[in-house]
Formats: structure tokens, C-alpha cells, sequence
């Protein structure tokens, strides 16, 4: 596992993967997660990223979010861009939650195309919790869940984001269906 790895390996295995011009920013252990979390910026060709990576089985470094340093906004991943098609379905969306925060593309994503959307951002580890609220300003609504909460605390939640967000009854109903995690800020 790539916890056995001293910090130095770690380095090591980011630079060869990106690149030894590589400038990681910040590298640590992300206890939800189960794997070092970090970030770095590097150059492809003429555009600028700031990528945050972990490690999966075998020390394999894993790309979960990137930014395009130059366009902070554009969807770098094909995911996130058909991911943003979802809100080609609503006439004018007012609110949106994001669960699983990651590097925040799809948060910059709605701030830039739809400033009158709310998103409010929902992550389960404290580690990435702490480099969003250090990378980032002006979070609408950062929302840390809790371990141990199952899916009958659920409904609760749902319904004071919903009452928060002045959301119709179609709404709730599609955030009902579309949670599929045990775990939910219910605090």
C-alpha cells in the first residue's frame, strides 16, 4: 500500500508521473479517503494545470480533479463535461449539491456559467475539506458529513436543503433519487 511509501517516495512517484518541472503544493494523508491526497501544478505543451491526485493499489498515481490554470472554469475531465449537461435539462437552476467534492471543477464550473445557481458542496473527509477551504474563496455553503449516519437520516437532511433552497416537490424527489450514499451532512 502507498502508505508504506515514505514521503519522499511519494514525491518521487508524482514527479515521474507528471513531470520532474512538477511543483507540488502540498502532499498528506486523507484518512477518509484511505490514501495520500495532493496537489500539484505542471505544464502540458502551453497550458497550466493544478491537479488533485491521490494513489491507488500499487503506489498508481490518480488524477480525481484538474484545473486549467489559464481557464479556471473550463471542465478539464469528459466526466465533468457530460456530468454539466444536467443542467441543460432545467430552465434555471437555482441550486445545486455537489457531493464529493474533489478539486471543486464542477463548483467553478457553476460560479462561472451560472452565477444565480447556490451549489452547496458535500464531502466526507476532513482532509479534503481543509484544501478546498484552502484553495478556494467564496464557497456558497461547505457542508462536512459524519460517519455512522444510514440512509433513515437521510430524508431530514433533504428536506432542510430543500426548505434552505426553496426547492418545488419535483426537486426533492430527484435529490431522493440520485443519493446513493450512506453517508449525508445531517448535523
Amino acid at each position: 500500500m502507498i502508505t508504506d511509501y515514505s514521503e519522499e517516495r511519494q514525491k518521487s512517484l508524482i514527479l515521474d508521473y507528471f513531470s520532474r518541472d512538477a511543483r507540488i503544493r502540498l502532499l498528506r494523508r486523507a484518512e477518509t479517503f484511505g490514501a495520500p491526497v495532493f496537489v500539484v501544478d505542471f505544464d502540458r505543451g502551453s497550458r497550466h494545470f493544478r491537479t488533485l491526485g491521490s494513489f491507488g493499489a500499487g503506489a498508481q498515481v490518480t488524477e480525481q480533479s484538474s484545473m486549467d490554470l489559464l481557464y479556471p472554469a473550463r471542465l478539464v475531465f469528459h466526466y465533468e463535461r457530460l456530468m454539466s449537461l444536467a443542467f441543460a435539462m432545467v430552465e434555471r437552476p437555482v441550486s445545486v449539491l455537489l457531493l464529493g467534492v474533489g478539486g471543486a471543477a464542477m463548483w467553478r464550473f457553476v460560479r462561472a456559467y451560472l452565477p444565480d445557481c447556490a451549489p452547496t458542496l458535500v464531502d466526507s473527509d476532513e482532509t479534503i475539506i481543509a484544501l478546498a477551504r484552502g484553495f478556494r474563496d467564496n464557497l456558497a455553503q461547505y457542508v462536512p458529513t459524519t460517519g455512522g449516519i444510514g440512509p433513515e437520516a437521510i430524508g431530514g437532511a433533504l428536506e432542510r436543503f430543500a426548505a434552505e433552497r426553496h426547492l418545488p416537490d419535483r426537486g426533492r424527489g430527484i435529490l431522493e433519487n440520485c443519493l446513493v450514499t450512506r453517508h449525508f451532512p445531517v448535523d
